[in-house]
């Protein structure tokens, strides 16, 4: 898989598993930053949105990226 482009494969797996509420409150303002193999960087639109995804969205985020073959792979979520 192209690290580049892993958001883009990620992203309708996690529609599919996150009501659309949520999905379109939580997920639709991160965007991709990098991806070298070991971290996943997304940006985010402040601080406190980037906390509280890392809390409570990070935990789905690794279990799709396992999924993918990517278990163990670090995610960073930074204000912009």
């Amino acid at each position: 898989m192209n690290n580049e482009n892993i958001w883009d494969t990620l992203v309708p797996v996690l529609q599919a598993r996150v009501d659309r509420v949520r999905f379109y409150t939580w997920f639709k303002d991160l965007s991709f930053v990098s991806d070298d193999g070991a971290t996943l960087r997304l940006r985010g639109p402040n601080g406190l949105y980037c906390d509280f995804f890392q809390h409570r969205f990070a935990p789905i985020v690794h279990e799709v990226l396992a999924e993918f073959g990517r278990a163990g792979t670090n995610l960073v979520v930074r204000p912009d």
